[in-house]
C-alpha cells in the first residue's frame, strides 16, 4: 500500500512542477511577445489610433441613444 502511495504523490509532484515550469515559461514568453510587439509598433506605427470596430462605424453618441439603449436594458431586466 505505502508503495502505491508514494508512486501517486511522485506523480503528482512531477505533474505539479511541469504544470508550473509551463506557466514561468509562458510569462516569460508573453512579456518577451509584448516588448517584440512594441518595439514593431514604434518602427512601424499605425497609421489611425482610433478604433475600428465595424459595429460601432455608423452608431452615433447622442443623448438620444444613451437613452434608448438604457431603456433597452431595462426592460430586457425586467422580462427576467
Amino acid at each position: 500500500m505505502n508503495g502505491t502511495i508514494s508512486e501517486g504523490v511522485q506523480i503528482m509532484l512531477i505533474g505539479m512542477a511541469v504544470v508550473s515550469l509551463f506557466l514561468i515559461i509562458l510569462v516569460f514568453v508573453m512579456m518577451t511577445t509584448g516588448k517584440v510587439i512594441a518595439l514593431i509598433e514604434k518602427a512601424i506605427p499605425s497609421k489611425s489610433k482610433t478604433p475600428t470596430n465595424a459595429i460601432l462605424a455608423g452608431v452615433s453618441t447622442n443623448d438620444n441613444t444613451k437613452i434608448a439603449i438604457a431603456i433597452a436594458a431595462t426592460l430586457a431586466r425586467k422580462k427576467n
